[in-house]
């Protein structure tokens, strides 16, 4: 058995420990005092996918001009990744209403009555491309993720970013955000949330998904190299979501 199909059983293998992790099998998030911990840790990975989105399509599609065709703009690559750029960034979330997923799920903290506090000071703060999250002041396995992400995307590398975007995001979302819907949709006040993951386990599921999957092929354009590369950028990926999911897991119990 050759590197390549090690690494995908492995991203495999993950990926399912992954879906059964205990933060999402188990009722933990049955009341409202666990899904605001829960919300006021993962809202820092709904904020980053942002910027793993926007990093994509500076490389696809950048905005600058004079405007200049590229390889994207004859594949229909730049399409793919603008419609999905279209929906997380100004969603029809009612008849007539658009706003970004992030801002949903900000809203969907305000109705249950979570602190947003830190991550409007995070957002807020003059943040660059190199920013050090080490210093700032938000939970501790948040702050790990980010750090993790943007430190991908800092090698401003095509099928890394794809990798990211595709397994630990687009293809791997759905299926967790089922499992946390189960519980949640059932309690007072989650009506935002419950759109926000409804949103993401259909849109994600039928469409962005399988995008992300033609995206991340066509980065890695049957190249042994950046196959290597892309599988072990979607393995961290998958184990630093992992590592969020605990650590708030242990801020529930706690």
């Amino acid at each position: 058995m050759d590197d390549i199909t090690l690494k995908k059983n492995l991203l495999s293998n993950k990926i399912d420990d992954l879906n059964n992790h205990q933060l999402l099998v188990s009722n933990v998030l049955n009341n409202i005092s666990s899904i605001k911990i829960f919300m006021e840790h993962h809202v820092y990975a709904v904020w980053d996918f942002m910027s793993v989105l926007k990093s994509l399509q500076n490389q696809i599609c950048p905005s600058k001009y004079p405007w200049k065709p590229n390889k994207y703009s004859k594949n229909g690559i730049s399409r793919l990744i603008n419609e999905i750029v279209l929906a997380e960034e100004s969603d029809e979330i009612a008849n007539n209403k658009f706003m970004s997923h992030f801002d949903l799920y900000i809203q969907a903290m305000d109705e249950i009555g979570a602190d947003t506090s830190k991550i409007n000071k995070l957002i807020n703060s003059g943040l660059k491309a190199d920013t050090n999250f080490s210093s700032i002041d938000i939970p501790k396995c948040s702050k790990d993720f980010i750090s993790t992400t943007y430190k991908m995307l800092l090698m401003n590398r095509l099928h890394i970013t794809a990798a990211l975007f595709t397994y630990g995001r687009e293809t791997t979302l759905p299926k967790m955000f089922t499992n946390i819907l189960r519980v949640v949709k059932n309690v007072k006040n989650t009506e935002n949330l419950s759109i926000y993951l409804n949103r993401h386990i259909d849109v994600d599921s039928s469409r962005h998904g399988p995008l992300s999957m033609k995206l991340y092929e066509i980065s890695i354009n049957d190249d042994s190299k950046k196959q290597h590369e892309a599988l072990d950028a979607a393995i961290i990926s998958i184990d630093s979501r992992r590592k969020l999911w605990t650590g708030i897991l242990k801020a529930i119990k706690t």
